[in-house]
């Protein structure tokens, strides 16, 4: 079921999808599988409208507290990004913040990579919505020092630097009035993510904003 609601959903078919992982879901549920219960409840959000997405999530995350399979707890990584960046969206930081920190606790558990680093950049955007920009900054420095030592923007190279990176510094220098620091970051974040065909395709105004701001 769950993969028949997978293959309906790649088909665009959101309403068919939704149908089959709804069925999916009880099926999880009757036969006392944790696992396959929440993988339902992550997809029928995928393809729901968000303020259901949300719900469905949070039902997820209700069912991985009281879990007692372990297995089922991988979930708690993903289901915590997507429920923060859910409550991100709507503008809700204090929340989406609680969220982002439940995901890096987890990944810091789990020790796997680059989810735990993922995690530590995830905290430190939101702080930056949250106006704790110099928090925010410091926190990607971190990542920069600890991830990417050999990085130097002012060359745009470094131990394969994710390009997000260098794109939040920028935004970090950038909104405390530190242009010309911010100018290498946003230069380097634009020749990386550049690369990436589907931002380029969605997001074409970032990708000439960042293109602007490193000039």
């Amino acid at each position: 079921l769950l993969e028949r609601g997978r293959s309906w959903n790649s088909a665009g078919e959101k309403d068919k999808a939704k149908q089959v992982f709804l069925r999916a879901f009880d099926a999880g549920k009757r036969a006392g599988n944790d696992y396959l219960t929440v993988d339902a409840a992550h997809m029928i959000a995928i393809v729901e409208e968000p303020e259901q997405a949300l719900e469905w999530n949070l039902l997820g995350f209700r069912i991985l507290e009281d879990t007692k399979q372990e297995h089922a707890r991988h979930w708690i990584g993903s289901l915590s990004n997507n429920i923060a960046w859910t409550y991100h969206d709507m503008g809700d930081y204090e929340a989406a913040l609680d969220y982002f920190e439940k995901g890096r606790d987890f990944r810091a558990q789990e020790r796997k990579e680059p989810g735990y680093r993922i995690s530590l950049w995830a905290v430190a955007r939101c702080k930056r919505s949250m106006g704790r920009v110099q928090e925010a900054l410091d926190e990607q420095f971190a990542i920069r020092d600890n991830y990417y030592p050999s990085f130097d923007p002012g060359i745009h190279d470094g131990a394969e630097v994710d390009g997000y990176l260098p794109e939040e510094i920028g935004e970090c220098l950038l909104a405390l009035g530190r242009e010309e620091e911010a100018k290498p970051y946003f230069a380097a974040a634009h020749k990386l993510l550049s690369k990436d065909e589907w931002l380029v395709e969605n997001e074409p105004e970032r990708i000439e904003r960042l293109k602007r701001l490193g000039h």
